[in-house]
């Protein structure tokens, strides 16, 4: 029985260094064993994930944040992510 997780969708997006930023950034990508471009994407995961984990923290403290969506309301949500 295969439990493979499905792929993990990905987008591609080319971004301009300026010269010092990327001399800094390949130097840490090298401490750290890896290729510039790894390195910058596990650095964006990461600042993603805290502030992913900041607006949670936020929200949690916000009475209206606790309240459950509608069956009409969620389904609304859901079909507003597909579009993006």
């Amino acid at each position: 029985m295969s439990t493979a997780m499905p792929p993990v969708m990905r987008f591609r997006k080319n971004i301009d260094l300026k010269p010092d930023t990327k001399q800094t950034l390949s130097l840490q990508a090298v401490q750290n064993g890896m290729n510039l471009k790894s390195y910058i994407e596990l650095m964006l995961d990461h600042l993603a994930d805290m502030e992913e984990d900041r607006v949670l923290a936020m929200l949690s403290n916000i009475p209206e944040a606790q309240i459950a969506l509608s069956g009409e309301e969620l389904t609304a949500f859901e079909c507003e992510l597909k579009s993006w």
